[in-house]
């Protein structure tokens, strides 16, 4: 019943407070061939000492020290992936909680399920403990199956915590997490995954596990409190993939819709944009007129037009890209419906 064993890879950093809960949720697990590789990012609290007494107390827990650069989550879990031995291995964070069943439901699935390279769950995101008067949504509400479109638009159709993996499949397809990149890591990997052909499929069970939401912060807040940090995030990812081989036209076009929103909708300098636009057509003749327009507009943004932007969009509608593009909501697939209130 319990043969697989299972790894769970969890980075932290300065959660004395939160990842007392965090490790309990993990030994409530009713299945019980598991190991829990926790990758501390140099703490400055007393996060190692509630982590060793965990270990002390269960060897199945297991702490490392990020002995290398750079320093975030990433590099942590890649150096937890690197010292797993499960055949399955998730990803949880040191401050959410995993509810009894989703080791064993997630275990049961990929296990019947031997074509798949992994699954996602479905999981609740608010506070902790769970009570009547919080509010709860579901995480992986509208299992779609082509989520590239999704990624791309940063609407994600899941996060680090939803999936279950076969290690193997991973370690095939030399996918690691890009230490570079310490904020939108999760969206960064999750398409790796999918343009490295990885195939998956949704778990039919209850949600899982607990994001939690808290006022301690993350690792990447700071990276995340500018809008011109962010979207310089999100262009980097975004660059990082475009000219992927394995890259269709349907997925090409959410992607350029992208940048289209990007260099329309945002005040970030406009230096920023001077290699992506270029990017949005292959055919000489339109990117030539792409790079003739991004001359006028720079030359109107420095004389402060603003009504170009406007110009801008009808003519890129003109164009036909604007039936490609996707509605930018905040966390779109992440709020609905509202998770039952658990008693």
């Amino acid at each position: 019943m319990n043969s697989i064993l299972v790894s769970i890879i969890i980075p932290t950093y300065n959660r004395e407070g939160l990842i007392g809960e965090t490790l309990d949720s993990i030994l409530s697990q009713t299945y019980q061939n598991w190991e829990c590789i926790l990758v501390d990012d140099r703490s400055t609290d007393d996060t190692l000492k509630v982590v060793e007494s965990y270990c002390s107390k269960d060897n199945r827990f297991k702490l490392l020290k990020r002995d290398q650069y750079p320093k975030g989550a990433p590099t942590c879990r890649n150096i937890g992936l690197m010292h797993a031995t499960g055949e399955f291995l998730m990803f949880f964070d040191s401050d959410d909680v995993l509810f009894p069943h989703a080791i064993k439901e997630r275990t049961d699935f990929l296990q019947h399920h031997p074509n798949l390279d992994f699954c996602v769950s479905d999981g609740i995101r608010g506070k902790y403990p769970i009570r009547k008067e919080n509010d709860y949504f579901i995480i992986s509400t509208f299992k779609l199956k082509d989520v590239l479109p999704q990624f791309f638009n940063f609407t994600i159709p899941w996060n680090t915590m939803n999936p279950l993996y076969r290690r193997i499949s991973l370690v095939n397809k030399k996918i690691r997490w890009s230490e570079n990149v310490n904020v939108y890591q999760d969206i960064d990997f999750h398409i790796k995954c999918i343009l490295a052909g990885l195939q998956f499929d949704y778990c039919h069970h209850d949600p899982d596990f607990l994001w939690r939401e808290h006022d301690h912060g993350n690792i990447g807040g700071k990276e995340l409190n500018s809008n011109v940090n962010g979207i310089k995030k999100k262009l980097v990812i975004l660059k990082n993939f475009y000219n992927h081989p394995t890259l269709t036209k349907n997925d090409i076009l959410p992607l350029q819709a992208y940048f289209i929103q990007l260099f329309l909708y945002s005040n970030v300098p406009v230096k920023l944009y001077g290699d992506f636009f270029i990017y949005i057509y292959r055919n000489p003749l339109k990117r030539f007129f792409l790079k003739t327009l991004f001359s006028i507009y720079k030359w109107l943004y420095k004389k402060n037009i603003k009504k170009f932007k406007v110009i801008a969009y009808l003519i890129l509608i003109k164009l036909k890209q604007g039936k490609y593009m996707i509605p930018q909501k905040n966390e779109y697939f992440l709020i609905k419906p509202y998770f039952p209130v658990i008693e």
